[in-house]
Order: structure tokens, then C-alpha cells, then sequence
């Protein structure tokens, strides 16, 4: 027996209008969640819904149809990247140590996969996330980075990131303001503009779109052209 639904307060349906209710997810979705938002006219055919965490709370804000499905389709080319990466190892464990082996794989396998979609967009990882993306034309852009990857390009190319990274210099608090205006690298994110600085929050915008984003200053890191002498 599916557990009852917390009581939350509704949410307005993208498509109609009409209030989206916190429900036991139908068994027909294919969704680990247990609860979801659905239309009170679901009924009548309107295809409204919001997917909820485990506490009741919803996973972002409702959307309209067209992006759903867009998101639908991002997930599909995108899941693949982590859920399959278990079996590019060779996992030793059996039983229950098999599985918990199988959920660290694919948890560390999706933070690359979506670090790997945001560097490629240019976006910071945290708005790289499907569920924040609103808009077609970025959905669309994360769905082809993602189909022409696989799980071994995406830990490839984690590896050769942190390799290189491992060969950087970190950037004093005190030589950034002359870096304005110039590319600097940021940990685990690429290569971004810096526009300027407020305290220890660091202003970039990519340097191939007008994506915007902020970093801690403590992530910058020197390119590898604009290495420090190591000469005393």
C-alpha cells in the first residue's frame, strides 16, 4: 500500500490553470519519487505535473508541456552517462556490498556527467541541472553535448581536468583585481571571464556565450599560460 501523501499546499498548473495536488506517484510513471504533483483535471486529459521530493516539497516549479517533454528527453540521453557506468568497472563486491559498490560509481559518475554537460555549455554546475533549465533552446543544446557522450568520454575527460588542474597554481586574493577583464580558470568548471569582484564572490561570464555566474574566490585557479614564475 502506497503511503499517503503529506498535505501541502497546491500549486497552479502550467497548462490549465487549475490546482496541482500532491499525490502517491501512479504506478505507471517511471519515477523513484513517491509523490507527485498532478492537475485536479487529469481527468479530463490535461497532462500537468510536478515531481516532489520525499517530503512533499517540489523539485523546482511547475513548467508547461513543451518543456517537460523537453526535459524528458534531456534525461533520457543524460541518465544513461551514470546509471550505465557500473558496468565500465570491474566491481568485485557481491550482495549487498555489490549494490552500495554500484550506487558510488554511479553517484560519482553523474556529479562528472553533469560537470561535463556545463562545461561544455558554459554554465556553472549548479544551474547546469535539468530541472533548472527553463528554456528550450538550452535543453536542446544539453541533449546533443549529452547523446554524443558516454561514460567513458565523460571519466576521460574528468581525468584529464583534474590532472591538468593538479598542475595549477592557485590565484592570491590580492592578484585577482589585475586579472579583470581576463580569463581565469576556476576549479572543476573550465576557463571563465572575470568581470569583477565584490568580497570573496568572483563575477565570470563564459568566454564562447554571455552565460553569466559566480565563484568563491578560493576557486580560481591561473591558466596554464599565465602561470607564475616559479623563479624566486
Amino acid at each position: 500500500m502506497k503511503p499517503a501523501a503529506p498535505t501541502m499546499p497546491a500549486l497552479k498548473c502550467p497548462d490549465c490553470g487549475a490546482p496541482m495536488r500532491l499525490q502517491p506517484t501512479p504506478s505507471t510513471f517511471k519515477t523513484p519519487n513517491p509523490f507527485t504533483y498532478l492537475c485536479d483535471r487529469r481527468a479530463a486529459g490535461c497532462g500537468g505535473l510536478m515531481s516532489a521530493h520525499p517530503d512533499g516539497t517540489p523539485q523546482g516549479a511547475p513548467v508547461a508541456a513543451d518543456l517537460r517533454r523537453a526535459r524528458r528527453m534531456a534525461h533520457q540521453v543524460f541518465d544513461r552517462l551514470w546509471q550505465t557506468a557500473p558496468h565500465h568497472y570491474q566491481v568485485a563486491e557481491t550482495g549487498a556490498a555489490r549494490v552500495v559498490a554500484f550506487k558510488r560509481i554511479q553517484d560519482a559518475a553523474r556529479n562528472r556527467a553533469y560537470a561535463y554537460v556545463a562545461a561544455h555549455l558554459g554554465m556553472s554546475r549548479d544551474a547546469c541541472h535539468i530541472g533548472k533549465i527553463t528554456d528550450i533552446e538550452t535543453l536542446r543544446a544539453f541533449y546533443g553535448i549529452a547523446r554524443r557522450a558516454t561514460p567513458l568520454t565523460v571519466r576521460d575527460w574528468w581525468k584529464k581536468l583534474q590532472a591538468e588542474e593538479a598542475t595549477l597554481k592557485p590565484i592570491p586574493a590580492d592578484a585577482l583585481p589585475a586579472l579583470v577583464g581576463h580569463p581565469i580558470r576556476l576549479k572543476g568548471a573550465g576557463t571563465w571571464v572575470l568581470v569583477r569582484i565584490k568580497g570573496d564572490t568572483l563575477f565570470l561570464h563564459s568566454p564562447t556565450n554571455n552565460r553569466k555566474r559566480m565563484a568563491c574566490a578560493n576557486q580560481a585557479l591561473y591558466p596554464r599560460a599565465a602561470q607564475p614564475s616559479e623563479a624566486p
